[in-house]
């Protein structure tokens, strides 16, 4: 299984369910810029996700993000 951020917390935790702590990249459009960002979903110890996950873009901007589900961003 491809687990890019494998073996737990490796960085910093975003939005726990409250959306104060967004992940937001700033860029400049007139110089066609791009960021990846990898980040991961857990539960914390002791729970799982039953069924299935869903990960939605929301904003003003949404329609500029993509998701990937491993590390050649595909």
């Amino acid at each position: 299984m491809n687990n890019p951020t494998a073996e737990s917390t490796d960085g910093t935790e975003v939005s726990s369910g409250t959306e104060l702590a967004p992940i937001s990249v700033l860029l400049d459009a007139g110089k066609g810029e791009q960021k990846a960002v990898k980040c991961a979903v857990r539960c914390e110890s002791g729970f799982h996700i039953d069924g299935t996950l869903t990960i939605k873009f929301v904003g003003d901007h949404a329609d500029k993000w993509k998701a990937a589900t491993d590390n050649k961003y595909t």
